[in-house]
């Protein structure tokens, strides 16, 4: 499938907007040159720059039709990181040291802004179920890809904090004894700002990607869960989500299976029983046509009443399946009657009478042996229902049991009305 609307552009819009005031505390704290410069100025060079690795996203974005990933945002920035230091080196002749300093900050920048664009776009890849799911997909580990961030957000805290103290120190030891103190509350300054930067972005990123496990996590049971109830119909997004996408390919690939399976079996059932009715029938009619009308009959019935409040609840397309498929087996037990008696020409005496009435009971105490023993299967219960009870009568004249009105089983109830209907 193919994504349905486009995704918002509010969260890296915030994250560029974030990097000007980040990178502009950088330059300030960390690079001993670019702290000359006015704060105002900076700020501005900053978001120059910002501006035109926006705009190169963008064109990046309309190239692929799709948003950049992780290599792609991270390219940007890496070469906006070189621009902008030999533009500085080329403007105010900052030497090699503050200008590698510039290209490594907005570079780490980018770096963090990256992974937390690329967990929000896997995310609303697997909200508008645009990936494809036609092959097994070849993952990277999710706990490895946590790790290796884990990794390098602390990486990134030690180098930065190394850097703090390259810068302070010397200017402290070239400092004289008086500006001592202020040197220090300079370095526990940059400290502090570089510990809320890292710490700031990982609980950033740690939500999102505890997001975007959960979302997994979450559709992967709610398809398990409608597995359960029978329906394996429904998919789980296979996304990029490491080992929960492998997991859900596979989770698709046991559905596609089971439902092949359960389509078999179905079938197989259908046939069976109708072949079995249909034996049954043709001993008092030649033609098996009559069963499939009588399957339509209850289907259209059912239907018809699944319009009424009272019956909406219950008559759901499953439940409608199972009495259509069930209604053949509703005089299964007439196959029990003696053909002297279910064949005879004449009319029957009383005492015969009594044998072909117990057809019902018969057919019922057949369907009920199974039944015992699966206790979930309302295919049987249903035609078990239709065969002990489908000679009642509203009034209670009928027969077994003499039940009347909503006693009568609500199968046996519509079967009754198809079977007579047709006759």
């Amino acid at each position: 499938m193919t994504e349905t609307s486009p995704p918002s552009q509010l969260r890296p819009a915030l994250h560029y907007l974030a990097g000007v005031a980040v990178f502009t505390a950088y330059g300030n704290l960390i690079c001993p040159f670019l702290d000359t410069l006015p704060t105002a100025v900076l700020a501005l060079h900053t978001a120059t720059v910002f501006i035109f690795l926006y705009f190169c996203r963008l064109v990046v974005r309309a190239i692929k039709h799709s948003e950049p990933c992780f290599s792609s945002n991270v390219t940007i920035f890496a070469l906006g990181g070189i621009g902008f230091a030999l533009w500085y080196a080329a403007l105010y002749g900052f030497p090699f040291e503050n200008s590698l300093k510039v290209a490594f900050g907005l570079t780490l920048i980018g770096i963090v802004i990256s992974l937390d664009l690329s967990i929000s776009c896997t995310r609303f890849k697997m909200k508008q179920q645009s990936w494809e799911e036609t092959g097994a997909p070849g993952y990277q580990s999710l706990s490895a890809q946590m790790g290796l961030t884990a990794i390098f957000l602390v990486v990134m805290l030690t180098t930065l904090l190394g850097l703090v103290v390259t810068k302070e120190v010397s200017l402290v030891n070239t400092a004289l004894p008086e500006s001592a103190a202020e040197k220090i509350t300079a370095i526990l300054k940059a400290f502090f700002f570089v510990a809320m930067v890292v710490i700031g972005y990982i609980i950033v990123i740690a939500k999102n990607s505890a997001g975007l496990v959960n979302e997994q996590v979450e559709r992967q049971r709610t398809a398990l869960a409608l597995a359960a109830n029978g329906n394996f119909n429904h998919s789980v997004t296979v996304g990029d989500a490491g080992e929960l996408s492998d997991i859900a390919f596979h989770t698709n690939q046991m559905f596609q299976k089971l439902n092949e399976r359960f389509t078999e079996i179905s079938l197989t059932r259908d046939i069976t029983i109708t072949g079995i009715s249909a034996l049954a029938a043709l001993r008092e009619n030649p033609s098996p046509a009559h069963i499939l009308r009588k399957q339509a009959y209850v289907k259209t019935l059912a239907y018809e009443l699944k319009k009424q409040d009272r019956f909406a609840d219950f008559l759901t397309d499953e439940t409608i399946d199972l009495l259509q498929s069930a209604t053949p087996l509703y005089d299964i037990g007439k196959l029990a009657i003696a053909d002297a008696i279910f064949l005879k020409p004449g009319k029957l005496h009383t005492d015969e009478y009594a044998v072909m009435q117990a057809h019902s009971q018969l057919g019922a105490d057949a369907l009920s042996l199974p039944n015992s023993n699966i206790e979930s299967s309302r295919f049987l219960r249903f035609a078990q229902e239709m065969a002990a009870s489908h000679h009642e009568q509203w009034d209670g004249s009928g027969y077994p049991k003499g039940l009347s009105g909503e006693e009568i089983p609500f199968p046996a109830r519509l079967v009754a009305l198809a079977d007579v209907y047709d006759a």
